[in-house]
């Protein structure tokens, strides 16, 4: 991890892939995002960077290909523990006073809802929140893009457990972030 970098955690998140965890909402790019849980009732994604920033506002980025409904009203706490509630305007934009803090948790209390129809039964549903990008105001300069040969897996003995002729093998995981 980049130890200048904003980072994100989150309620929960709708996929496993990495190119939908929480930190793909500050990667500075439109391709990835986060979305939440379609079980989330109270999702939230917390940002946090090293020292406290003057911050002013929040734009909410949500690509037409991401696969989740986009944020109409939102809550922001801070580092003090003031939470502020707002309306998301047209461009994705939360404005509020200067604040000093080094973390945003950005609750997400209405949506934009998409439904989508099940082809075959006919079932629908709304899809749950979800952001391609966060841009903080006041520090937006420490989103970072992924390096896509930054190597990532696990060691050995800490993939699954492969069973040939009976003897059970231990695995690895080895790429980078674009594999």
């Amino acid at each position: 991890a980049d130890p200048v970098a904003m980072s994100a955690s989150a309620s929960s998140r709708a996929v496993s892939a990495p190119e939908g965890r929480p930190d793909a909402a500050v990667d500075n790019s439109l391709s990835t995002g986060w979305v939440a849980s379609g079980l989330d009732r109270a999702p939230w994604l917390k940002l946090s960077w090293p020292r406290p920033r003057q911050v002013d506002g929040v734009q909410l980025l949500t690509d037409q290909y991401l696969a989740g409904s986009r944020p109409t009203s939102v809550t922001v706490q801070f580092d003090s523990g003031e939470v502020i509630s707002a309306a998301v305007d047209n461009g994705g934009y939360v404005r509020f006073p200067v604040q000093s803090t080094a973390t945003l948790t950005i609750g997400f209390k209405k949506v934009n809802p998409i439904t989508n129809i099940d082809s075959v039964t006919g079932l629908r549903w709304t899809l749950p929140v979800g952001l391609s990008e966060v841009r903080v105001l006041g520090a937006d300069d420490l989103r970072r893009a992924v390096n896509p040969t930054q190597p990532t897996g696990v060691p050995c003995g800490f993939g699954p457990t492969v069973v040939v002729d009976g003897r059970p093998i231990l695995t690895r995981v080895v790429g980078t972030m674009q594999d």
